[in-house]
């Protein structure tokens, strides 16, 4: 079964050497602004160590009290939630898992950064304001 969404053939989109992957729109092409708009998922500002997870199954190395950084998230990541002190992902909008979870658990939230897994690492030191819609990078882990 081929995928189709849009103008965007997910399989050549992947394929290609040269995407973007920061980001894009139904097109292929990057939009206008050189800048991403950041979405707030659910209001709120924390300060904390940053943990990259790219799947749910690294749950045992999200500690309580860190940021959870990554591209989406889904039911799967339910259990993993109540721990973080934050969450920010690459993709989403106000209606996505992450900010409704976000906000039912009352952690700050940005979603739809484009790039957050690429430019974020662990064990970095972060401040998210979810009403703002920014992620700070305080200093890495060994600026300190």
């Amino acid at each position: 079964m081929r995928c189709r969404r849009g103008t965007v053939d997910p399989e050549r989109w992947a394929a290609d050497p040269h995407r973007r992957t920061d980001l894009y729109d139904a097109a292929g092409e990057p939009p206008p602004s050189r800048h991403r708009p950041r979405i707030p998922g659910a209001a709120g500002t924390v300060e904390g160590s940053a943990r990259v997870l790219s799947t749910a199954d690294g749950d045992g190395h999200l500690r309580p009290g860190e940021v959870l950084v990554t591209t989406v998230t889904n039911i799967g990541w339910t259990p993993l939630l109540p721990r973080a002190a934050a969450v920010v992902t690459d993709s989403g909008a106000p209606l996505s898992h992450a900010a409704i979870v976000a906000r039912e658990l009352g952690i700050p939230a940005v979603v739809g950064c484009g790039n957050a897994t690429q430019r974020l690492h662990t064990a970095d030191h972060v401040r998210v304001d979810g009403a703002r819609r920014t992620v700070e990078l305080l200093h890495g882990p060994g600026d300190r």
